[in-house]
């Protein structure tokens, strides 16, 4: 078990040049990975969110899928798992929630607005604080 630890450790902080630098980076991450679930006998479990929607990995054969599934559909794979029966089904989703279903979030033009009024309000505070500033300093 010792020289396993020892060949994973090795791994973990390989420094090889004949692989590229993202190809590295994801090797070191996963011998590391790999190394404190034998150590330490625990999976460091993640959530992905997606919108609304969040994924929980908690074992070694969901992290698998949901890597393969990654390197394969790639940027495309935060819409796949909002739309995707299959997907869904896999990652026990359930059915996927409707385009138009009723979000807390405020539109663009709302939060648009909003900030707008922020930045008047603070505006107009600090040129009532100048002014006390410059009579205090004139008067």
């Amino acid at each position: 078990m010792d020289s396993l630890c020892e060949k994973l450790k090795q791994m973990s902080t390989d420094n090889s040049k004949h692989q590229n630098k993202k190809d590295r980076k994801q090797q070191r991450s996963s011998f590391r990975d790999i190394l404190h679930y034998i150590e330490d006998a625990s999976f460091r479990d993640f959530e992905c969110k997606f919108g609304n929607e969040s994924v929980y990995i908690d074992s070694w054969a969901r992290k698998r899928q949901y890597d393969s599934l990654c390197s394969s559909l790639g940027s495309g794979m935060n819409s796949h798992l909002k739309g995707n029966v299959l997907l869904r089904d896999i990652f026990g989703l359930g059915a996927p929630i409707p385009a138009g279903a009723v979000s807390d979030k405020l539109s663009k033009n709302d939060r648009r607005l909003y900030n707008q009024a922020v930045f008047k309000a603070r505006t107009q505070i600090r040129q009532k604080l100048r002014d006390k500033r410059m009579a205090k300093l004139s008067g």
